[in-house]
């Protein structure tokens, strides 16, 4: 393309320049947020979510602003969604994606000695320590004997009681 200064360079012509309107529209990208972006329980999001642009901006562009997720800090996963994410000369199109919390992981062992007489009832309370990893403030985590849950079992299958070792279940 060339422009009226360009075209007034030639002494051969007389040139009456009759100018136009010449718009630029917003170049049409992709912005797609990338998979498998996670945390663990009660960790700090990501300073910015990760995503892709395609075609690429033009050399020296950048999208302003951020990605955001959903609110929550439960484990489950939150849709990430476009936010403030923006460049006036960019019609964009956007991809979603999920962003997932996991479990903290913590080790519970139940403590060593803990015993019931044959035909007595279930203790109240098995007890057990955390021995890797710990609770996130105010957070605790039930037991529910699996000697109940057996019980319930042994009255349709077998109603006695067995001698041996009973394993808890922590929940």
């Amino acid at each position: 393309m060339q422009s009226a200064r360009a075209l007034s360079n030639n002494s051969n012509y007389s040139i009456t320049f009759v100018s136009n309107n010449f718009t630029i529209t917003a170049k049409p990208i992709t912005v797609t947020v990338n998979a498998g972006q996670s945390k663990v329980y009660n960790a700090t999001d990501p300073i910015s979510f990760n995503y892709t642009v395609a075609p690429a901006l033009a050399a020296g562009d950048s999208l302003t602003g951020s990605l955001v997720r959903a609110p929550g800090e439960a484990v489950g996963t939150y849709a990430i969604s476009q936010g403030t994410l923006a460049n006036s000369n960019y019609s964009i199109t956007f991809v979603s994606n999920n962003f997932t919390i996991t479990a903290k992981p913590i080790t519970v062992t139940a403590n060593a000695g803990q015993t019931k007489v044959y035909g007595a009832a279930e203790p109240a309370n098995f007890t057990y320590s955390i021995t890797s990893g710990a609770l996130v403030g105010g957070d605790s985590i039930f037991r529910q004997p699996q000697q109940s849950r057996r019980r319930e079992r042994r009255t349709i299958h077998n109603p006695a009681e067995h001698i041996g070792l009973q394993e808890p279940t922590i929940t």
